[in-house]
């Protein structure tokens, strides 16, 4: 499941490129309190809003889409592959797809679906607030060591939960197609999204114990992955990164079998949630959510 990006306001085409619609302390659908605009988007903006309907004023995150705007862009923007990073999101689809996995029961490693109402030509999304922050955060403080990477204990641990979350989207037939540390709170011929899962999921974990980017897309067209097929794969890169590897144990062997550059012969969710070097996610004080 792609959800819509949050960017910056400057970096926003200058056609879309506005101010908030709603103020702090603003009230929508008498029930939402704005405390303050957490992004714009293409299609609106994201807010955190107090929930005036629970005892406990609770804090939710309210995405606001204006329906005009993104239908006039999926019908005017012009993308290689439907199912290309570059394709603009539909929330119509969105909320076929969010309304199918809440009747499904939800996930705990999935951030929690609360509500969504319509007023005339804009869309509402209302979802669990993550006031944690989100993992990239997690990984630049380096666990408050300055080494911004993760112990490879915490980086598995943080990898199982996540996976658990995308195994639960693939057992609904949904990929997420945005995997990244920020959305953890990502070729030519066929595309398979749940595969592009898989190779988004190792490289989260590559991150997580290196600091270190690797190929974001395996994409056949982008030079970085041609040199990496040449070159042998992310073990033969780590080793001539000069990665110490010597505690990993397993990890490395977990890390292949997610990074191979074969689609055919890379693993599924169900051998990658599998293998030993995860733990159980019920066992891990760290509570991540999948956006």
């Amino acid at each position: 499941m792609r959800h819509e990006r949050s960017v910056p306001s400057g970096s926003l085409p200058l056609s879309y490129r506005r101010t908030a619609s709603f103020l702090p302390m603003s009230i929508i659908q008498r029930r939402y309190r704005v405390v303050r605009t957490l992004a714009d988007t293409l299609y609106g903006a994201v807010y955190v809003c107090h929930d005036d309907a629970q005892p406990d004023d609770t804090l939710v995150v309210l995405k606001h889409i204006s329906l005009s705007r993104a239908i006039n862009t999926i019908n005017t923007i012009n993308t290689p592959h439907p199912c290309s990073q570059q394709a603009p999101d539909d929330p119509r689809h969105e909320k076929s797809v969010t309304n199918a996995l809440h009747r499904a029961g939800g996930h705990r490693h999935v951030v929690r679906y609360r509500d969504d109402f319509t007023t005339g030509s804009e869309l509402y999304f209302v979802q669990d607030y993550c006031a944690g922050g989100d993992l990239y955060s997690l990984v630049s403080l380096g666990e408050g060591k300055g080494t911004r990477r993760l112990s490879c204990s915490n980086a598995t641990a943080v990898l199982a939960q996540v996976a658990s979350g995308v195994a639960f989207l693939h057992a609904h037939d949904v990929a997420h197609r945005d995997l990244s540390l920020e959305n953890v709170f990502l070729k030519d011929g066929k595309h398979d999204a749940k595969i592009a899962d898989i190779w988004s999921l190792g490289v989260m974990l590559f991150i997580l114990l290196t600091g270190s980017h690797l190929v974001s897309n395996a994409m056949t067209g982008l030079k970085t992955f041609q040199a990496m097929i040449s070159c042998g794969g992310v073990t033969f890169v780590l080793e001539s990164w000069g990665v110490d590897t010597s505690e990993w144990g397993s990890v490395t062997d977990l890390l292949a079998g997610m990074l191979t550059v074969d689609p055919a012969k890379r693993w599924s969710i169900e051998q990658v949630l599998d293998h030993d070097a995860l733990p159980a996610t019920s066992d891990d004080p760290m509570d991540m959510n999948l956006l």
